[in-house]
């Protein structure tokens, strides 16, 4: 007797007339149902990791496939979420941030007063940060990140503002009128006036070395009296 042609089962699909075996579909793909000239792709949030699938699986919590045929899904980065249909990552919005992969809701900013942009993975208003802003390309949306201040973590109070005597970025350099010794400390009053009077010292040495040199002998004496009566009543003052 002849043999009877059966179905292809869920999962395996027949390309062509006469074959003895069906083809397994292969990653990406499926069959849901028997009797399949060829195999549907999984539509975009789902995946099939393994050949001979009869139904694609939905993406976990904080991944997502935004492509359709995919045979894994893509894990979201810090700073955005998967949204329901697992179709793409999200970003948090502004006064939120995520700072792990994988995951599926931001936390708010402890205050609510974040000034950082939407997507950010640390609180900007967490000491030991700072709120770095880029330009944008006419069109494009603003950006900004938020950065571990490493060198001097409790200069960098809150999104872009530092500690007292600390400027630029991650509040790195001091201020005139301070010196840096691990952080940055205010100039004590004395060595102010060190500095000052050793500035002082130096432009007169300059001015009266430039007089000198287009005078004559008898002169250079006389410039040398006035420049010691100068200096001699600056320190006496």
């Amino acid at each position: 007797g002849t043999s009877k042609c059966q179905k292809c089962s869920p999962g395996t699909y027949g390309p062509a007339e006469g074959l003895r075996q069906c083809e397994l579909c292969g990653p990406g793909s499926f069959t849901s149902a028997a009797g399949y000239s060829t195999c549907r792709t999984c539509p975009r949030g789902r995946f099939s990791a393994t050949s001979g699938t009869s139904e694609c699986q939905k993406c976990p919590s904080g991944a997502v496939a935004n492509a359709s045929g995919a045979s894994a899904c893509d894990v979201c980065e810090p700073g955005t979420i998967s949204i329901l249909d697992a179709t793409r990552c999200e970003r948090c919005a502004t006064g939120q941030y995520q700072p792990a992969f994988g995951q599926s809701s931001c936390t708010e900013d402890q205050d609510g007063s974040s000034s950082a942009m939407p997507g950010t993975s640390t609180p900007s208003n967490a000491q030991g940060y700072f709120l770095v802003r880029y330009i944008s390309v006419e069109g494009s949306e603003p950006s900004a990140d938020i950065e571990r201040c490493d060198a001097m973590p409790e200069a960098c109070l809150k999104n872009e503002v530092c500690a007292e005597g600390h400027a630029g970025r991650h509040c790195y350099s001091c201020l005139p009128g301070f010196i840096s010794s691990g952080t940055c400390s205010r100039c004590p009053d004395r060595l102010y006036g060190v500095i000052f009077a050793g500035m002082y010292f130096f432009g007169y040495v300059i001015v009266i070395h430039l007089l000198m040199a287009t005078v004559d002998l008898t002169s250079k004496k006389d410039c040398h009296l006035i420049l010691f009566k100068i200096l001699l009543n600056h320190c006496i003052a």
